[in-house]
């Protein structure tokens, strides 16, 4: 509950800097005196915090290497990391004197492209990190360690797309070279292992648990082992948004 807490108060001192709200002010709506703040909140310790908290996130002895096969991250774990780098060079950038745009000019990227890596919506290279971590005087292997983080789960998350592209690819040509049975066939031929309405969402591409999935490609024709890694995958990732079509 503590460690919790701590976190809100980093995330509320960062809002507030962020909101470019007077030092004087954060200072009394946290009952310390400026110079506390000043030692508390400095960007590299909100930094070392933020790393400790990733670490918490992702497991004890996690070396921001690739990702296990046998141990990936998990969903939950594979959100954090863009989030943190973002909030860690956002307190890099408004825990200086300077103006966001003499930080963008001093490591030489566009105003606008430094806004959109504080708000997470862009994943910078290590180039741009590193030179708006040095413009802000941070720690540089904290930040580094952050952004292997975040890209490690960019790229995991990438990897459970695909798998569900190739997953629907591959039960949709089983169902097509069965000659396209109903949901109601395959559930009569799978002898009820797949039930109607489980096929019918697995040929809308909506995921369903393995046996399930294993049944239905077995029932098809298909080989299961072939199947399982792909779904596995795409278990482990969260579904895209489904757009509702335009009126």
């Amino acid at each position: 509950m503590e460690r919790d807490l701590g976190l809100m108060r980093d995330a509320l001192v960062q809002q507030a800097r962020a909101a470019r709200t007077p030092t004087a002010q954060i200072a009394a709506a946290l009952g310390v005196s400026t110079g506390t703040l000043a030692r508390r909140f400095a960007p590299a310790r909100l930094s070392r915090r933020l790393a400790a908290a990733l670490h918490a996130a992702t497991g004890p002895g996690t070396d921001f290497g690739p990702a296990s096969a046998s141990h990936p991250p998990s969903a939950s774990a594979t959100e954090e990391p863009g989030r943190l780098l973002a909030m860690a060079l956002s307190e890099l950038v408004y825990g200086t004197s300077f103006s966001g745009r003499a930080i963008a000019r001093r490591a030489g990227v566009d105003p606008s492209y430094l806004s959109r890596m504080l708000s997470g919506e862009r994943r910078p290279s290590w180039e741009k990190t590193e030179r708006v971590t040095r413009a802000c005087q941070g720690d540089v292997e904290t930040i580094r360690a952050l952004w292997e983080a975040a890209v490690r789960a960019d790229s995991t998350r990438a990897a459970g797309g695909e798998a569900r592209a190739t997953l629907w690819g591959l039960l949709r040509g089983l169902h097509l070279s069965a000659g396209r049975p109903s949901p109601q066939v395959i559930e009569r031929r799978s002898a009820g292992r797949v039930r109607g309405d489980d096929a019918t969402a697995l040929l809308r591409r909506e995921l369903r648990p393995w046996p399930v999935v294993s049944a239905f490609v077995a029932t098809l024709g298909g080989s299961p082992a072939e199947a399982m890694p792909l779904w596995s995958e795409a278990e482990r990732q969260p579904a895209p948004e489904r757009k509702e079509p335009s009126a």
